[in-house]
């Protein structure tokens, strides 16, 4: 289904009741199943969470429009628009509450695939498996809830993987398909060959076709394709760790800056809190005792806490290489990245050097 040729409210209606029907088990007014089973209706729920929250960790994954958008565009645009690849997410079942992800797939030239991938299947797969590993652990000094809690982010980890990987793994796939598909052709051609051959009384050629071990090659070739991409996928993952980092110092900047005006105010801890309940207390602390006179120091200790800042919001964290102080602030609960002010620094760069490619690629606006 083409997202470009939907054009009306009422076909947008229609179009959702269609997809609904085809999710099964689900259903999408209450996110629950056929089954007469709590937990799948519960687990249905923490699904749909969880990939709410890897969606969180990559922000550069914009809303898909409807059809009211592409009724706007010009001939040229709306062509522009189909020959543009597309990782959106898009919204689907009454009031829109069933978050699916929308892909555009472009070859040389044309479209190849648009698809819209509902990933609650999968992600429950992923919470079985956290649950499945935190009871391999055997943690027996953690609460239940704990190992839950575990479970999901594990489970948010797994679909983070999946959204990065999905449009190059399947590009890849497709790649090796076309060529699996011309192998198979000659295959079925000679066997057809064989046949009308035989058909005329004439000898066969010994031997099988060679088509067999070109096909053989090509499913060889892609495995070693599929090896190497794996090993290269963890970069992916760092690279929209550093995409979120890029736009949580964005945000975070502004907050730090504003606490910069209003320092010399009684409350302005309270305030700081109130306003963005996961501003840290140590940051705080190394904020209320840093020299605020000098405007230059004012400007550079803002940066710097809002890229500290960041840094615990992304899940950017130095694992190799870190200082006893660290190690010990860790233990008290403090989630410091361990990384210097210079580093985390490049990390932003390389963030919005990421955010411009994805934009350049996805033709946004």
């Amino acid at each position: 289904m083409s997202w470009h040729t939907i054009g009306t409210q009422e076909t947008e209606t229609a179009d959702r009741e269609k997809y609904s029907d085809r999710i099964g088990h689900l259903k999408l007014d209450r996110f629950s199943c056929t089954m007469e089973d709590t937990q799948i209706e519960d687990d249905i729920d923490v699904a749909v969470a969880i990939f709410l929250e890897a969606l969180s960790f990559r922000p550069h994954i914009s809303r898909a429009p409807l059809g009211e958008h592409f009724q706007t565009l010009t001939l040229q645009q709306l062509l522009t628009e189909t020959l543009t690849p597309r990782v959106q997410v898009l919204y689907l079942g009454p009031d829109g509450r069933l978050p699916c992800l929308f892909f555009r797939f472009v070859g040389d030239e044309f479209p190849i695939i648009e698809a819209i991938f509902n990933p609650i299947e999968a992600i429950l797969s992923f919470l079985a498996e956290g649950r499945n590993h935190i009871q391999d652990l055997r943690l027996t000094e953690r609460t239940e809830d704990d190992k839950e809690r575990l479970a999901r982010k594990m489970a948010v980890e797994m679909t983070l993987i999946m959204i990065d990987s999905f449009y190059p793994r399947s590009q890849l796939m497709m790649h090796s398909y076309s060529s699996e598909v011309i192998a198979q052709w000659h295959i079925h051609y000679s066997k057809n060959a064989r046949y009308w051959t035989a058909q005329r009384g004439e000898s066969l050629p010994t031997g099988e076709t060679p088509w067999l071990k070109v096909l053989a090659d090509k499913i060889r070739v892609h495995a070693r394709e599929l090896s190497r991409f794996w090993k290269l996928q963890l970069r992916l993952y760092q690279g929209g760790d550093k995409i979120r980092f890029a736009v949580e110092y964005k945000t975070l900047y502004k907050h730090w800056k504003f606490l910069g005006k209003i320092s010399s105010n009684e409350n302005w801890r309270e305030y700081a809190i109130n306003k963005r309940p996961d501003t840290p207390n140590d940051l705080l602390d190394q904020f209320e005792h840093a020299d605020r006179k000098d405007e230059s120091k004012v400007r550079t200790t803002i940066s710097e806490l809002a890229l500290e800042h960041a840094a615990r919001k992304a899940g950017i964290l130095k694992i190799r290489g870190v200082s006893e102080a660290i190690r010990k602030q860790r233990k008290a609960g403090i989630p410091v990245s361990g990384y210097t002010s210079g580093q985390l620094f490049e990390f932003l760069k390389e963030g919005e050097e990421l955010i411009a490619k994805q934009d350049d690629k996805q033709g946004r606006s």
